[in-house]
């Protein structure tokens, strides 16, 4: 046997061989795994929206410690002028 005639022969046999590319999309088939991935994208949006609640809950958190501690500084400054007012009258 010759071994570059076997090469050549084993060459042209593979050349000959094209595989033809996929042209069309292929659509997923349905049944179990089409529901695991519909699940699994629904569970994803329901943390997702939980997850904005949550979000809101905090910056409107956030609005009320501001606003508690901005009236907290009023509330101090009114009675330090009350005090300070006190003591230049004496």
């Amino acid at each position: 046997m010759d071994p570059k005639g076997e090469a050549r022969k084993l060459a042209k046999e593979t050349e000959e061989q094209v595989v033809e590319p996929v042209t069309e999309a292929q659509e997923p088939a349905g049944g179990p795994v089409a529901d695991v991935l519909e699940k699994a994208g629904s569970s994803l949006a329901d943390v997702l929206a939980q997850a904005e609640k949550a979000y809101a809950a905090y910056m409107e958190a956030q609005k009320e410690v501001a606003r508690a501690y901005r009236e907290n500084e009023l509330k101090v400054e009114k009675v330090y002028k009350e005090a300070e007012a006190q003591a230049n009258s004496v």
